[in-house]
């Protein structure tokens, strides 16, 4: 018989998604005014309440998801409070502050874990 201990563990595990991520910036040549879809404004910070901000396709993450990205055995705390044109399905952005770093952290796959789903 399976103990408690390894059925959360293989819950958590079950619940971990595999995702395309890519960086962004709040300012670039069109469209990008550094107001997110949700109205924050990102112009000075790339953290809300702590949490890293992405972007989404809110139908397959809403708006105010709140994600767990494992990136290189740390664990990253984002919230969903914006989209994008590009954005479509299994794939988010990651805000980041100069586009240099966006530019060097580039695509990556990655697990992730939603630990909230939309505005609770």
């Amino acid at each position: 018989m399976e103990s408690l201990e390894k059925k959360e563990e293989n819950n958590k595990e079950n619940n971990k998604q595999d995702f395309m991520i890519t960086g962004y910036v709040p300012f670039c040549k069109e469209g990008c005014i550094g107001i997110t879809k949700t109205g924050y404004n990102v112009k000075n910070t790339i953290y809300y309440n702590g949490m890293r901000i992405i972007a989404v396709d809110p139908n397959i993450i809403p708006l105010y998801s709140i994600v767990n990205i494992d990136y290189n055995g740390k664990i990253i705390k984002a919230i969903a409070l914006d989209t994008g044109g590009g954005i479509k399905g299994r794939h988010f952005d990651l805000l980041f502050k100069y586009r240099q770093d966006a530019v060097e952290f580039g695509v990556k796959h990655l697990k992730i874990e939603v630990i909230r789903w939309g505005k609770k």
